[in-house]
């Protein structure tokens, strides 16, 4: 046999080899003459007294006609000094770098890596601590086919939708602003006739055709409106303004009463952070108009953005997010809804004044006698001042009974983006000081071949290959360990 000696430093569990072409080694030649055991044999050799200072060997069976044969690469553990200048050598099988080429040939359940490992899976191993920071993103709300922002960031004169009926057009959907409104509403209640036609324009066929009003925080530039403007016409009543020498009020009209709109909010995360997962780290998304929702993070792993699908009711101000699953399918895993308008309870105003518009209209009439009732007479007339009141008061409180409701549910008014807020807590460990010390999670069967170069532990390991049962076991039980496959 021959033995070659070397100054070999190298980690106990890992299945490195010594490079004979690069590790200076001595050499022996050696005649097994007593019994010794091949896992931890004792051998005895002449240096003529020199000191052999090595701390690694391997074994060779020596053939004439081939190739030396490999026995095995060993630890030396001790070095004895016997009679007449023999030294002992006393060794100790390593068996991952003997069995090194079975063990990358094997498959086996890999519980942990330093490659290939699913940084998805939750560590046990790595305790939380209660410090965190937090990192937030955001992104606009934008409509599906112009990418233009759907909501207003100023918070100011917001669009108003007016929804009457008239003669003209029947049922129509006007669309202005607040500053807008309030002109349209000053020029129906200052019309300057007698008291019943005054009466009748203003609560009558003029009012009552307004089906509702409805106060939008939506940029004009997405709205769905026909090409042409339409002349604001409430019932047979054509408004105009209160100055006679300017023009008659006209609004862009709908052409359709809802809105399709997109969000796309990408993760603010390392990727490559193990801590990406829960517990580690949590994810809230505010949506505006719905409030603030717990998302689980690994449902957007392959691209780490969070994309909506969103459909907004003009008419009743109901605003839809549809959560979509970015799996190529485009899979909808959640849905939230809210309320985007307000109503403007433009009857409940008209009501708070009605006791004092009927006061001023009794006391006008007494004023006048009894020849301006004569002069017009409605029906309402009959039964006096009193039936008009009741008959006013029944009609306003029917039309106040619309969709939806005053209170608006005008949540989230600071802003109308998508905010992604992520939590992230600390561990005990960085994962840069974890990967190659303890691996990462990989939980799977696999070839050992794709983890060379790296730590890898796995789960009841079994070596292949005519091996003792002792270097076998040996093996096996390094495996599960955890070892550096070199």
């Amino acid at each position: 046999m021959k033995i070659h000696f070397y100054n070999f430093n190298k980690r106990l569990t890992t299945s490195e080899q010594p490079d004979e072409t690069q590790i200076e080694y001595l050499e022996y030649n050696c005649v097994i003459k007593q019994k010794t055991s091949f896992l931890n044999p004792v051998l005895l050799i002449d240096t003529n007294g020199v000191l052999p200072l090595a701390n690694y060997l391997s074994l060779w069976l020596e053939n004439e006609d081939a190739d030396d044969t490999l026995l095995g690469y060993y630890f030396v553990d001790d070095i004895r000094l016997g009679n007449n200048k023999i030294f002992e050598i006393v060794c100790s099988v390593d068996a991952l770098a003997t069995c090194r080429s079975e063990i990358v040939n094997s498959t086996a359940y890999i519980v942990y890596a330093s490659k290939n490992f699913n940084r998805w899976i939750k560590d046990d191993r790595v305790p939380i601590l209660p410090n965190c920071v937090s990192y937030a993103s955001t992104s606009s709300i934008v409509e599906h086919q112009s990418g233009n922002p759907v909501f207003s960031s100023t918070h100011q004169d917001n669009v108003v939708i007016l929804s009457a009926i008239n003669k003209l057009y029947g049922l129509t959907h006007y669309v202005m602003h607040e500053s807008d409104l309030i002109e349209v509403m000053n020029a129906v209640s200052n019309a300057n006739t007698a008291v019943w036609q005054s009466l009748s324009q203003q609560f009558g066929s003029a009012i009552q055709s307004i089906v509702q009003i409805i106060r939008l925080p939506i940029n004009d530039n997405v709205l769905p409106t026909k090409s042409t403007n339409k002349l604001l016409q409430l019932g047979d009543y054509q408004v105009v303004p209160t100055d006679p020498s300017l023009p008659a009020y006209e609004f862009p009209v709908l052409a359709y009463t809802y809105i399709h709109a997109d969000c796309t909010v990408g993760i603010p995360a390392g990727y490559l952070d193990f801590r990406l997962c829960e517990p580690y780290q949590q994810l809230k998304v505010s949506l505006p108009f719905v409030g603030t929702i717990d998302v689980n993070i690994t449902d957007y792993r392959e691209t780490g953005n969070i994309q909506y699908r969103i459909a907004i009711d003009l008419l009743t101000g109901s605003i839809c997010y549809e959560n979509i699953l970015n799996d190529g399918v485009n899979h909808v895993i959640a849905s939230y809804s809210g309320q985007c308008g307000t109503f403007i309870p433009f009857v409940s105003s008209q009501i708070a004044n009605s006791s004092n518009i009927v006061q001023q209209t009794a006391g006008g009439l007494t004023a006048l006698g009894l020849s301006v009732i004569s002069q017009n007479p409605a029906p309402a007339v009959i039964g006096g001042i009193g039936a008009i009141a009741g008959a006013f008061y029944s009609s306003n409180q029917k039309i106040t009974s619309v969709i939806g409701s005053y209170s608006g549910n005008r949540s989230d008014v600071l802003t109308y983006a998508i905010k992604c807020t992520l939590i992230k807590y600390d561990t005990a460990v960085e994962p840069s000081n974890l990967t190659e010390y303890e691996g990462r999670p990989v939980c799977k069967v696999d070839v050992l071949t794709s983890y060379v170069g790296g730590f890898v532990k796995t789960s009841k390991f079994e070596l292949a290959g005519t091996y003792f049962k002792g270097l076998k076991e040996k093996v096996n039980q390094l495996l599960d360990l955890g070892i550096y496959l070199i």
